[in-house]
């Protein structure tokens, strides 16, 4: 305080300091205190002392009193006095920091145990005013040590000041009760332009890491996982959802990655808040939507679709008691339409995108995804009709989204938290209402009940269902086939979505437990838009922009991929070509040129730089991880190169300007993953024959060279089946045309000539072997029985064996053919159905 003041008191010893009745500490003899430090800061002030002519530290026995420890003024005064005073004798240059060396020496004997005599008392003391500072022996305080030290450093600038010496983490926090602690930090927070305010965030912010928490902050991050198995597929997953999205013409708008704090999160648990120097408060997302809002509504944006693949955070709120933990990070795929009108046809497509996100996926086929839709509308015409007024609807709403309720108590907390009165009957009557669910049609019979009376609750129930009915009907026009129950009870997010809400989920079964999975979820949120809606613009709510959006879990989505076995999976890779040397010299440049070469071609090319010790165990992790060529150079050939093609496991010598033409022509255009089925599934369902050309190919045997057989030469065409989205590459098509030849002439050499057909299908010798086993061509109705049979078995090929099994019933049924083979082009095996 007396420094604050821009005070030095210059005599500051034990004799002048003073202990109230309640034992605040009070300083006294401010005789030769001085504020001139201010005026006059770096001037020669006089400090010509009253006791300078005995400055010395004399040993004379006038010095000392009779032995009781105290010593009188002159001999007392000088034990206390800075270095720099005493070297100067009259006229020096000091600060404030004269009396921090004076509190130096009070500081260590109010730590150090009484001297019984005064001359001890005097030796102990000039031991400590030495340079070195000499502290005794049994003096064994580690902390204490360290600001004795620091306060009596003979270099003034190396001492702490007041207020440094009070922030030092040398010295115990002050006792204070809590309810004083908390009226001082409230003080302290609300005025961030003083210095307590600085203060604390300096300290806040320098506040040391320990080693253990570094290693422990993000430790589980990736606990669990295949990094390199995981990366290649979420790669790949995040380019076929990229591409679904650009298709509708969405494109990605950068925004932002911090947002102020908004309102909209205040009662949220799982927003990740954060602090800047400023003592600014910030959050990253929890979300795509609220950001994506917030530009649109501030800068008026009337028609864009757009998309986002990015990071959201989620505080984990049950590591309550450890502080350094990485927050938990999702990736969060949105897809936005923002439109000047109220139209409802883009309600539809978002939900049409996520049937498309599945349909490119095989494993997600597989699982039946259903939708559950609602409408705020609906909602608020339930609530109406049970006696809640409609000023509290948005707690309610708030409180009956919480998944953790007892659904059997919902009219009941409501109750305790909005301060009704709802009677038994209604009370039971709104349980029943939200718990409905189902199709339309029955949910819109049920719901009569309210859309027959007359009202306010009426119209919004009738509004609601008239919404879904119309975006159902554009969905389904859109290529929508998932399942869609109309839940009364689905509250999705009330403080952001205002209109139609969705989920898109399944249910899994578990070790015997039925459990639900989201990965998908949205609705329409013009009030949020219209929230933040930008004051600068001048427009009324009538041309406020409309929003419609959906969310999709990207992880659930792709960690099904990662978990599933198929083969297009296990083969995923980095990269097609490996180009290393062999021998003694490493032909660094060589393979430098015939890499920029390889890229140029777009293949996806490595150089292995160091030298290649083990060329076998190379083999085999390319194998493992999916490669497909390694280019060789040799020092004794550099003017070509030896190509290993691991597929066939062939070697063959080329010449380094050839070899560009050489790996186009042997690669297969390999299947991207984003293309595992085409989005347009209406093509399944169309059971003619004439429509097959839109995915099969045929060949005769006339187009095949005969040299490639060993047996006879058969007429019969070979039909190929690839995946929806999938071309067949000529070079590919004709070696499995060869091989189709050759092992029909092997295996079959009693099959007739005619009435013979061959489907080359793209599933793994088992998926056929199920197929031939269950399969039952005796007449049409226990044919498709039996289908039946192989689609639960096969459920994770269900999409694709849709129109294999359309041919097969074609050639069987209406060509009348009575030999027909199966090839699997994966595994290059040929099994005969008859």
């Amino acid at each position: 305080h007396i420094h604050g003041q821009g005070m030095i008191h210059r005599d500051l010893k034990p004799v002048n300091i003073f202990l109230d009745s309640h034992d605040n500490v009070k300083i006294g003899d401010f005789g030769l205190a001085t504020t001139d430090i201010l005026a006059k800061k770096g001037a020669l002030l006089d400090v010509t002392l009253p006791y300078a002519q005995d400055i010395g530290l004399s040993h004379s026995r006038s010095g000392f009193s009779s032995g009781d420890g105290n010593l009188t003024g002159k001999v007392g005064t000088a034990l206390y006095v800075s270095p720099e005073v005493m070297a100067g004798m009259g006229k020096v240059h000091y600060d404030q920091k004269v009396d921090i060396y004076s509190l130096g020496i009070i500081f260590f004997e109010m730590c150090y145990k009484s001297l019984p005599t005064g001359m001890e008392r005097v030796k102990v003391l000039s031991n400590l005013r030495m340079p070195d500072i000499l502290l005794p022996e049994d003096f064994e305080l580690v902390n204490q040590t360290k600001i004795i030290l620091w306060l009596l450093n003979h270099n003034p600038a190396q001492r702490p000041s007041s207020k440094q010496l009070l922030s030092s983490d040398l010295l115990p926090p002050p006792i204070m009760q809590e309810t004083e602690l908390s009226e001082m930090l409230r003080s302290t927070i609300c005025n961030p332009q003083s210095t307590s305010y600085r203060y604390m965030l300096s300290a806040i912010f320098r506040q040391n890491v320990s080693a253990l928490q570094e290693f422990t902050y993000d430790h589980d991050v990736y606990e669990n996982m295949n990094p390199y198995k995981t990366a290649l597929v979420y790669q790949q997953v995040k380019t076929t959802i990229t591409k679904v999205f650009t298709n509708h013409g969405a494109i990605h708008i950068p925004l932002p990655l911090f947002l102020p704090k908004l309102g909209i999160y205040d009662n949220s648990e799982q927003l990740v808040r954060l602090m800047d120097h400023r003592g600014s408060i910030v959050s990253v997302p929890l979300d795509l939507r609220v950001p994506f809002a917030r530009y649109v509504g501030r800068n008026n944006i009337q028609s864009v679709k757009r998309f986002a693949i990015e990071k959201v955070f989620r505080d984990k709120q049950y590591y309550n008691i450890l502080y350094n933990v990485h927050p938990k990070e999702l990736t969060e795929c949105a897809f936005d339409i923002i439109t000047p009108s109220s139209s409802l046809i883009p309600d539809a497509e978002v939900l049409s995108v996520v049937q498309e996100i599945i349909d490119r996926f095989p494993i997600h086929q597989a699982r039946n995804y259903y939708v559950r839709i609602n409408h705020m509308l609906v909602l608020k015409a339930v609530l109406l009709h049970c006696g809640i007024p409609e000023i509290s609807h948005q707690k309610a709403l708030t409180l009956l989204a919480d998944n953790d309720m007892n659904k059997t108590k919902r009219a009941a907390l409501l109750e305790a938290d909005l301060k009704l009165k709802m009677t038994e009957h209604m009370s039971t009557l709104l349980n029943f209402l939200l718990d409905i669910e189902g199709p339309l049609t029955k949910v819109t019979s049920i719901l009569r009940c309210i859309t027959k009376t007359l009202g306010p609750a009426s119209s919004f129930a009738k509004s609601g269902l008239h919404d879904i009915e119309n975006i159902l009907s554009y969905a389904n026009s859109l290529g929508l086939r998932l399942q869609v129950l109309v839940s009364v009870g689905l509250i999705y997010n009330p403080s952001q979505y205002s209109g139609v809400v969705y989920q898109v989920m399944c249910d899994i079964r578990k070790k015997k437990k039925v459990t639900t999975e989201v990965i998908a979820a949205g609705g329409r949120y013009d009030k949020l838009i219209e929230k933040f809606s930008s004051p600068l613009h001048q427009h009324s709510i009538h041309n406020l922009p409309h929003g419609v959006g959906i969310s999709v879990a990207f992880e659930r989505l792709a960690n099904v991929v990662v978990e599933d076995e198929d083969e297009q999976t296990k083969t995923l890779s980095p990269c097609d070509v490996i180009v290393c040397s062999l021998g003694h010299q490493l032909l660094v440049k060589e393979r430098l040129a015939i890499a920029k070469d390889l890229w140029a071609a777009g293949f996806r090319t490595e150089v292995l730089f160091d030298k290649t010790e083990d060329f076998d165990e190379l083999q085999v992790n390319c194998v493992n991880k999916g490669i497909s060529h390694i280019v060789i150079l040799k020092d004794s050939e550099t003017s070509a190169v030896r190509v290993l093609s691991l597929e066939r496991m062939t070697e063959k010598s080329v010449y380094v300007h050839e070899l560009v033409d050489y790996l186009l022509k042997k690669t297969s255009d390999k299947l991207d993953f984003q293309e595992l089925t085409n989005s347009s599934s209406q093509r399944l369902s169309n059971k003619e024959n004439q429509n097959h050309g839109d995915y099969v190919h045929t060949v005769t045997t006339n187009s095949i060279n005969s040299a490639s057989c060993n047996g006879p030469t058969f007429n019969y065409s070979i039909v190929f089946v690839p995946q929806e989205g999938r071309k067949i590459p000529p070079m590919v098509r004709r070696r499995h045309e060869a091989l189709i030849a050759g092992k029909a002439s092997a295996q079959y050499p009693w099959l007739p000539e005619k009435n013979l057909e061959v489907l080359a299908l793209e599933l793994p010798i088992s998926g056929i072997k199920t197929i031939q086993a269950y399969i039952e061509l005796t007449d049409p109705a226990a044919f498709e029985s039996s289908i039946g049979i192989i689609m639960e078995k096969q459920a994770k090929f269900r999409k694709y064996l849709v129109p294999i099994f359309d041919l097969v019933h074609d050639l069987r049924f209406k060509k009348k053919c009575n030999f027909i083979l199966l090839y699997s082009t994966k595994e290059e095996s040929l099994r005969l159905l008859s």
